[in-house]
Order: C-alpha cells, then sequence, then structure tokens
C-alpha cells in the first residue's frame, strides 16, 4: 500500500500538534499509509515540499522567515492540495484564490477538521481518477471523443465535436470553444496522432482544425481556412494539399 503524505507547516509547536492529534483520529480516511511531515515556517516548508513530496499540506499564514502566502508563490508547480489552518479570517479570500481546499480558522475542534479533511480527501479522490482516466485515453485504452481541463481544483470535459480548432501557442496547447479558449495539457502533435485526421486535420504548424467547422476555404497567394464562427485561420504551404483533397 503506498503512502499518503501530509506536511504541517505552522511556527507553533501546539498548533502543529493539534493537527497532528487530529490526524491520528481519522487514520482510516486516508487512502493509504498515512506519513506526516512538520515544518516550522515557509522556508522548512520548502525544502519538505522538495523532499518528501507530500500530497496535503496544512499551512499557516503568519509565521516569521517566510509566510504560508511567500512560500506558495515560490512554487511554479503544487501536486498537493492545500487547506490554511490560521487564527486570520482575513486571508480567507485570498487562501481560495491560491486554490485551497479550505480554510480552518483557528481555534478549530474535530468534528470541522474531520469536515475539511473528507472534502479534501474526496476532491484528491477524484484527481486521481480523472489522471487515470487521461492517462487511458493516451495509451488508447478509451475512445478518444473528449478531453479535459482544470478550473481551479476541478477537471471538466470537452466532447470533441464543442472545439473549432486546437492552437499551440507559447508552448502551451488551448481548445477553442464557443465560450472561449481552454488550456489544455495535451500537445499538439499527441492530439493529431490520436484523432488520426478523420475529425482534425493539420493546417499549420501550430494549428489542428475541425473539419465540421469549416465555413469555407480562401484560395489565393495565400491560403486561409473561414470558421463557421467567421474567425480566419492561415494554412502553410507544406499542408494545403490536405484541404484540397
Amino acid at each position: 500500500m503506498s503512502e499518503f503524505k501530509v506536511l504541517i507547516i505552522d511556527d507553533e509547536p501546539l498548533a502543529r500538534q493539534k493537527i497532528l492529534r487530529h490526524l491520528k483520529e481519522t487514520t482510516s480516511k486516508f487512502p493509504g499509509a498515512l506519513a506526516i511531515f512538520e515544518a516550522t515556517n515557509g522556508i522548512e516548508g520548502l525544502e519538505k515540499i522538495f523532499c518528501d513530496r507530500p500530497d496535503l499540506i496544512f499551512l499557516d499564514i503568519q509565521m516569521p522567515g517566510m509566510t504560508g502566502m511567500e512560500m506558495l508563490q515560490q512554487l511554479e508547480k503544487r501536486p498537493f492540495k492545500i487547506v490554511f489552518a490560521t487564527a486570520y479570517e482575513e486571508f480567507a479570500l485570498r487562501a481560495f484564490a491560491e486554490n485551497a481546499c479550505d480554510y480552518l480558522l483557528k481555534p478549530f475542534d474535530q468534528k470541522r477538521f474531520d469536515q475539511s479533511l473528507e472534502k479534501t480527501l474526496m476532491l484528491h479522490s477524484q484527481e486521481k481518477k480523472l489522471e487515470q482516466l487521461e492517462s487511458s485515453f493516451r495509451r488508447g485504452g478509451l475512445p478518444f471523443d473528449k478531453i479535459t481541463y482544470k478550473v481551479g481544483d476541478r477537471v471538466k470535459f470537452i466532447p470533441l465535436s464543442f472545439i473549432s480548432h486546437f492552437e499551440s501557442r507559447e508552448h502551451y496547447t488551448y481548445a477553442h470553444t464557443a465560450d472561449g479558449e481552454k488550456l489544455i495539457d495535451l500537445s499538439l502533435s499527441y492530439l493529431e496522432k490520436q484523432v488520426n485526421g478523420t475529425q482534425f486535420t493539420r493546417i499549420h504548424r501550430h494549428i489542428l482544425v475541425s473539419q465540421a467547422h469549416i465555413q469555407e476555404i480562401k484560395r489565393g497567394e495565400n491560403m486561409w481556412v473561414v470558421l463557421k464562427n467567421g474567425l480566419e485561420l492561415p494554412v502553410s504551404r507544406n499542408n494545403r494539399k490536405k484541404l484540397l483533397v
């Protein structure tokens, strides 16, 4: 059974001990053997994050040396869930802007802690299941008829039929739909292989367009694809033959 790693970051020993006691009362809720680590400020917290790779962090805000918020700003990626545990209620809005799962206002009791933990573990479980689903897509184990994108702690699905085109821009890939563009975690090359040229066509090094969304093709010295929404997309010389078959 794999470990579920929890990191408690708080400069107050009594506060860390309280969370530790609450965790030990709820060990049966965790999807694996529980491993608990502690840090006394943001600087130590960063070291623990890089060394121990926690799944969940209970994070205080006001700490000497480096605050909890300052610590988060040092992290480009956050592959863990965050629950803030603090005595300062005025930071709640900013905490949720940092995609926190919950905000525990000190002092809190076991019941409130259990509610927070249950919510956080549910989100963690949902995310793991979606990661497995995406992995199945990548291996070709499931029909590739939709993709996922993240909104905070939620993962949403978009049917391919809703997407007019994919675009790679500044090392990121975007799916364009009627209600805007969505950042997705798949490369354009991977997408092209999955749809196998039957639904989408590569018209440019940076663009994969849905055949169903093409309204017309403008030909001349340059070639353009006009989508049903009126958007015009350039077609590179190397990809013109694909549209003229």
